[in-house]
């Protein structure tokens, strides 16, 4: 996997951009009183599911639940490919998007 890829660097850009984020709803908070921006850190959220995967239902996060490549996360879900069988059981459907069920527990409890 090129280095541009590593976990690493794709966590640092996340971070950066959602502090960038976090400054930019703030600043519209104040320059538009008549409008409501709200910033959720989907990021901390998914982290905090990672860490205590039994807690929320999940048991993997190592790898997507349909795609093609490296942990079916290099290339998302392709025609005619199967997804896994045990959805409820991943935190993700490729190498970035939430599954239904980490979608479903996202809003459940933080929209």
């Amino acid at each position: 996997m090129p280095q541009f890829y590593s976990r690493s660097r794709i966590n640092d850009a996340n971070q950066i951009f959602n502090n960038k984020l976090k400054s930019l709803v703030d600043q519209l908070n104040t320059q538009l009183p008549d409008a409501r921006f709200i910033y959720i850190n989907s990021y901390g959220i998914f982290q905090d599911i990672i860490s205590n995967l039994s807690a929320y239902g999940f048991s993997v996060t190592n790898a997507g639940c349909c795609g093609v490549g490296r942990n079916n996360g290099q290339i998302t879900c392709l025609p005619m490919q199967t997804p896994c069988e045990n959805r409820r059981e991943h935190l993700f459907w490729d190498a970035f998007h939430p599954t239904e069920a980490g979608n479903a527990y996202f809003s459940r409890n933080f929209a």
